[in-house]
């Protein structure tokens, strides 16, 4: 246990970013958790008509925010601190050192690599590529627009059930003090 808050001291430490960061709201008050609530429904909201209208690439973006946000809850539970706002391969790496719940770990990352589910590792590799090369392309590797298109939206879809699993996981895991 002293190993675990000495490596829980540590990452806390190493979570400090490099350029400023804004500070999370703490859902320890009526209102913060009110706020909260009604905000990730409304991002879930948002998230079905963004996939229903076709717009995959906006509903991926919430996503990230989605699983960004409930990562930042966990890690400062852990950390028992502010982690602030972070980058979300950043907040990947950081709780995968240190989370000790196993059914969270394999969200993040499935240990067995011939596993067809989806974890937040796969899927930011995915995401990336769906926003960061959507105008782009590749030499010798020309992929139709509307090819890229239907990537985003299994990605969008894949990415909002992973992002209702974590989130379920961090509330499971929050409610029972682990």
């Amino acid at each position: 246990m002293a190993g675990m808050l000495t490596l829980a001291v540590i990452i806390s430490n190493t979570m400090k970013p490099l350029h400023k960061t804004k500070p999370r709201a703490i859902a320890n008050t009526p209102t913060v958790s009110e706020q909260r609530r009604s905000t990730i429904a409304a991002c879930y909201s948002w998230i079905e008509y963004s996939i229903a209208n076709g717009f995959y690439m906006e509903a991926v973006t919430i996503i990230e925010s989605l699983i960004a946000d409930r990562m930042e809850s966990r890690l400062s539970f852990l950390l028992s601190g502010d982690v602030g706002f972070q980058m979300l391969q950043n907040l990947l790496d950081k709780l995968y050192s240190i989370e000790s719940d196993r059914k969270l770990k394999e969200l993040l990352k499935n240990p067995d690599p011939n596993s067809v589910e989806i974890d937040l590792q796969k899927w930011i590799k995915e995401r990336n590529e769906i926003v960061h090369q959507a105008a782009k392309i590749e030499h010798a590797n020309f992929i139709p627009f509307h090819i890229k298109l239907q990537r985003a939206k299994t990605s969008a879809e894949t990415g909002k059930a992973l992002a209702r699993k974590i989130d379920t996981r961090v509330k499971y895991l929050r409610r029972n003090g682990i």
